[in-house]
């Protein structure tokens, strides 16, 4: 891990507001930025951004925000801003800049042998995503309001021969049950925590044990006046996660959305558009146009021949929300999807089982389904465009649709942002998304929900060493911090050496293990995705993703990354006064003192 420049303005606080009238409150912002934030989102909107479209006594209320488990619940409704939330990732990386120990056991303080603290935050909020390396740290304390759970892992008992199990879980097991939980024989590595910690108060975690005690956390801050689906109730080791949740879950890798003629597809008004056919190479193909709207896409899906898969997920998507000048979707197919290719070394029946993507291989073909909302409101226009020298034949497309019930000012539109970095600049992060100025509006508010990145087209896996730092809101330090790039995937030790895996949320789906000969070009081709729903990062009016290249940004591997967000064409934070600290006429204009600082 190493330094890289801020890309924030000057240090100072800045004080944020929506335009917005109404009721405000304050929030402090990554120990940078204090924010204030109004009652009203921005519209979504084909107009250019900042018109107001509404009169001040005609705006909404911010939407309620999904909490716990239900979060998960109301997956169909990602797309919502999330006004009155922080979300962090907190993570053991080594504080010098370097990579020492592999950003293992860097704890912040320690109270005794077998209490080695690596998170210590304030609430309200909820603690969505723990990742450990293998059953290392554990047995853990989750320490919630004061009150101490011990959390293990079947490795605990025996951690020097641990390696010989072919199962482990969680324990209590009922408390942490998959598919919330994953342990390192299926994720390749690591143990994987998706279980909603609520705490009113106040939340530590610690490792009982300090070998190889790596980890990353993600947990979301509520502000007292946000509005909650739920409130939120101190978590204790006898709560489960409701039964529904858990089958919901499960249901990764199948169609998670009725069909139009069932009774539930019925009910919820859903339209399907079909077609078929080829694909030239090098050209444009425009597949649909959908003009019923406000409307929300719940499932895009493609069915190719086997013969023409690899071709076809070199091929580019493009998808175009209501008129826009240009594209929101722009990326190629197998990235897309969630893989850095449609090669299948170990003949697999999923490349990719997510839980809003899967690419499946049947007897025919193969399918590739997405189950991302997309929300539009005058159209949505969906083409291909084939590969340089690649023509596919018999593409098989079904786009399914329903009506959009929610206000402008609660939606933000899908966005899948395709960047490539064939040369990677030494000693400088790779920038996959800065939100400022996509498809030239100068600021956006909404969510970061996930990506998929290839990371070597070589089979490279020491650029693995490489941390994921994320910015928000002009923040000056990162938001988001992990320890490397195969722990921000869901995996350990470069998934035990190049292995491949797939869970809902998380996987590394291609790529040659170190062991094994490559097949062709293709099986050198590594990737990785992560997928965001209760943790992801909601923003106010920026958002910047950069990844390391290496341990020290050394490596020159070459990199390529879709980057999905939601988001409305306008601010939700809007700048209204700076404080500058170590400038004496700012201080004293703003009475700011603090004589113990240093």
């Amino acid at each position: 891990m190493s330094q890289s420049p801020s890309p924030a303005p000057g240090p100072g606080i800045n004080r944020l507001t929506t335009r917005a009238a109404g009721g405000v409150f304050s929030f402090l912002l990554a120990a940078t930025t204090s924010i204030v934030l109004g009652t009203n989102p921005p519209a979504m909107r084909a107009e250019p951004p900042g018109k107001q479209t509404e009169p001040p006594e005609k705006r909404t209320e911010p939407p309620v925000i999904p909490v716990g488990l239900d979060a998960y619940r109301q997956w169909d409704r990602w797309y919502l801003q999330r006004i009155g939330v922080r979300a962090y990732m907190r993570s053991t990386y080594d504080r010098t800049g370097g990579n020492k120990g592999a950003d293992s056991s860097h704890f912040l303080y320690q109270t005794a042998d077998d209490f080695n603290v690596t998170l210590d935050v304030l609430g309200p909020g909820v603690l969505y995503f723990a990742r450990y390396n293998h059953w290392h740290g554990s047995p853990w304390h989750y320490e919630v309001d004061g009150r101490d759970f011990i959390v293990q892992e079947t490795g605990t008992a025996d951690p020097v021969n641990a390696r010989k199990l072919t199962r482990t879980v969680f324990l209590p097991e009922k408390a942490f049950p998959p598919p919330l939980t994953w342990t390192w024989p299926l994720s390749k590595g690591a143990d994987l925590m998706w279980v909603p910690i609520p705490f009113e108060r106040s939340f530590r975690m610690a490792y009982g044990r300090t070998h190889y005690g790596t980890g990353y956390y993600i947990y979301h801050l509520f502000d007292p006046s946000a509005k909650l689906s739920q409130p939120i109730r101190s978590w204790t080791i006898e709560d489960q996660p409701a039964p529904d949740v858990l089958e919901l879950l499960r249901r990764s890798g199948s169609d998670l959305i009725p069909e139009p003629d069932s009774p539930e597809g019925r009910k919820l008004e859903l339209k399907a558009a079909t077609g078929q056919g080829d694909l030239p190479a090098g050209q444009m193909q425009k597949l649909v146009e959908l003009t019923q709207a406000p409307s929300v896409i719940r499932a895009v899906e493609f069915f190719v021949p086997r013969a023409y898969a690899l071709a076809f997920g070199r091929a580019s998507l493009r998808i175009t929300w209501d008129n826009r000048a240009q594209p929101s979707v722009e990326a190629p197919v197998a990235l897309f999807f969630g893989a850095g290719t449609l090669f299948n070394r170990r003949d697999a029946e999923y490349l990719v089982q997510g839980f809003p993507m899967f690419i499946r291989f049947e007897a025919e073909g193969v399918r590739l389904s997405c189950f991302f909302p997309m929300p539009f409101y005058k159209s949505a226009r969906i083409e291909l465009v084939g590969a340089p020298r690649e023509a596919v034949a018999n593409i098989r497309w079904r786009v399914r649709f329903m009506p959009l019930r929610e206000p402008p000012a609660h939606v933000g539109y899908f966005q899948a942002t395709f960047s490539d970095h064939p040369t990677p600049e030494w000693g400088h992060d790779l920038l996959l998304l800065d939100t400022r100025g996509a498809e030239g509006v100068p600021e956006w508010s909404g969510s970061f929900v996930g990506m998929s990145w290839i990371f070597t087209h070589r089979g490279e896996l020491t650029t693995l060493e490489g941390d994921p730092r994320f910015f928000f809101d002009d923040s000056q330090t990162p938001q988001a911090q992990g320890t490397g790039t195969e722990e921000w995937g869901g995996g350990g030790d470069y998934w035990k050496g190049g292995q491949t895996s797939t869970l809902p949320l998380a996987g590394h789906p291609c790529g040659a293990p170190r062991h094994e000969k490559p097949k062709t070009d293709d099986d050198l081709i590594h990737s990785a995705y992560r997928f965001l729903l209760a943790d992801l990062f909601p923003f106010g009016r920026r958002a910047i993703i950069r990844l390391e290249h290496g341990g020290q940004n050394e490596s020159t591997e070459h990199y390529q990354a879709v980057v999905y967000w939601y988001g409305a064409p306008a601010p939700a934070l809007v700048l209204t006064d700076r404080l500058k600290i170590g400038d004496p006429q700012s201080e004293t204009s703003h009475r700011y003192v603090s004589p113990q600082a240093s």
